[in-house]
């Protein structure tokens, strides 16, 4: 019997054409507005390409949390690699991210090391002596290497600053040598690396390239490119796109566009539709945003009418799944629709404001300004919660309170 349910939901049409490329590791062939800085980085490491062993070529690249810091230096490493092995220079990039490896230096360099293909034991070598094998290895070999060391932070400590120090001094005691090794740091915050002395500090980070929040357009432009790539034509409404856009426009975190496009996908998936709207993004938008708002004990704490204004939106959120905002004039009219369903005299439109802002700064409901497309200057009203949940939770906490239908 088990068999046969996975038989055939392995047969259920998927809005996916590539699921893979919504992964959190995936290095996406283009990164849209993120063009000047990897032509920045072109720059910065042109001589690996031009005059390899000529110089050490570094930067560090800084930014807050999902606005493309690890895909950037992947995609150049990537990049940069294949274009020096297609002119016949042997390069190596490596990307490790510190934190994976507990800010371990010994444990990072032994990354490195299996990464070139340097069989040492697991234990007996200190750092010094493993990152002493990998030089020697790349002298050799005629190759060389870059570094990409993502979330720094996590070497903040005595011995992941020895390791810092190390790496900004490989060449100091070698003058005329090939210098065979460029870097590349990640971090959030400069800061963090202000445990080192100030000449270290200058030797390691090279350039800074500091990575601005992302706008919403530019959010819309990324979180559509990545939608073109996973999913099927069509399979995903503009609407949906947008509602996506609008959640993550506050943090212009990106990691979070891409695990709602891929949690929605697979919730349409699940319920048999062929194409995600806004209502999908909605159901799985708390599981990767913040923890489920605790519903039931916000209720408790709203008053009748405040309670029927968040039913009027919950239900006109079921009825109409293709739609991620509702003008006040509709919501409004709802409104009056389920206070004479329980009722209930309708408050007037002062009254009705003040709730709905009561709401939103409650998390229950969402509230912007009217775009284009809509007549004149309106409000829009969003449900941040799947409808179908708070639907049941009101109706039970007015049962509750001992209201009946007219």
């Amino acid at each position: 019997m088990s068999e046969d349910i996975l038989r055939e939901g392995l047969r259920i049409r998927s809005v996916f054409k590539d699921e893979r490329t919504l992964d959190l590791s995936y290095i996406p062939p283009r990164l849209p507005h993120r063009e000047s800085e990897y032509r920045i980085l072109a720059r910065v490491f042109r001589s690996i390409y031009d005059e390899p062993g000529s110089m050490t070529s570094k930067a560090t690249i800084v930014g807050s949390t999902g606005v493309g810091k690890t895909v950037l230096a992947r995609r150049f490493c990537d990049d940069i690699e294949k274009i020096c092995r297609d002119k016949g220079i042997k390069l190596y990039s490596i990307y490790v991210n510190a934190q994976e490896f507990r800010g371990s230096p010994h444990l990072i360099l032994t990354e490195v090391s299996s990464k070139i293909a340097l069989n040492l034991p697991s234990r007996g070598f200190s750092p010094e002596e493993i990152l002493s094998f990998i030089l020697k290895a790349l002298e050799e070999r005629d190759c060389y290497l870059l570094l990409a060391l993502d979330e720094v932070e996590a070497l903040i400590s005595s011995r992941g600053l020895k390791l810092l120090t190390s790496l900004s001094r490989l060449y100091e005691m070698q003058m005329g040598s090939k210098q065979r090794v460029h870097t590349i740091l990640i971090v959030r915050d400069p800061k963090a690396l202000h445990s080192l002395s100030t000449p270290i500090l200058e030797t390691l980070q090279g350039y800074v390239l500091d990575l601005h929040n992302y706008t919403k357009n530019e959010i819309y432009d990324i979180v559509k490119y990545r939608a073109e790539l996973a999913f099927k034509g069509d399979a995903i409404s503009d609407e949906a796109l947008k509602l996506v856009t609008d959640i993550c426009a506050s943090s212009g975190n990106i990691r979070w566009a891409v695990e709602l496009l891929l949690k929605a996908g697979r919730y349409a998936d699940s319920i048999g539709s062929k194409i995600v709207l806004p209502i999908h993004i909605r159901a799985v938008q708390q599981s990767v945003i913040y923890s489920m708002i605790p519903i039931r004990d916000n209720l408790r704490n709203l008053s009748d009418h405040e309670l029927l204004l968040l039913l009027a939106v919950a239900r006109i959120s079921q009825f109409s799944p293709e739609e991620a905002y509702f003008p006040t004039g509709r919501v409004e009219e709802a409104y009056r629709v389920v206070c004479e369903e329980y009722g209930m005299e309708p408050k007037r439109h002062t009254q009705f404001w003040s709730y709905m802002k009561t709401l939103s700064m409650a998390g229950l409901l969402e509230v912007k300004p009217s775009t284009v497309g809509y007549r004149g200057r309106t409000t829009l009203i969003g449900l941040p919660i799947q409808p179908e949940l708070v639907v049941r939770s009101i109706e039970e906490e007015l049962s509750r309170r001992s209201f009946r239908d007219s």
